[in-house]
């Protein structure tokens, strides 16, 4: 009974620690001041850096490169598309009483 129990609660933190440990980063390339959101990042020959972009979910590749880790908070709101604005209702045409 104990063995089992041991088994689960270690089980429970595990997945805990697991859920938890999410990395999170803003790419900045500095060449065209263009900011990329991404969860992994795959270090590659001569400092290039290749990620999958969360905005746009295509893969990227930069040579210079200003990687950050930010918070989850901070990455759900950066890649959080803009709410749309609705278009302001044209007027009324005036019309002339007499």
């Amino acid at each position: 009974m104990k063995n089992k129990l041991f088994v689960l609660f270690l089980t429970l933190f595990m997945m805990l620690l697991f859920t938890a440990c999410g990395s999170y980063y803003m790419v900045k390339d500095p060449s065209s001041d263009t900011t990329y959101y991404t969860q992994k990042i795959k270090n590659k020959r001569e400092g290039a850096v290749q990620f999958e972009d969360a905005v746009s979910g295509s893969e990227v590749t930069i040579q210079n490169s200003e990687v950050t880790k930010i918070k989850k908070d901070e990455f759900k709101k950066a890649i959080k598309p803009a709410p749309e604005q609705a278009p302001e209702p044209e007027p009324e045409p005036e019309t002339k009483t007499e």
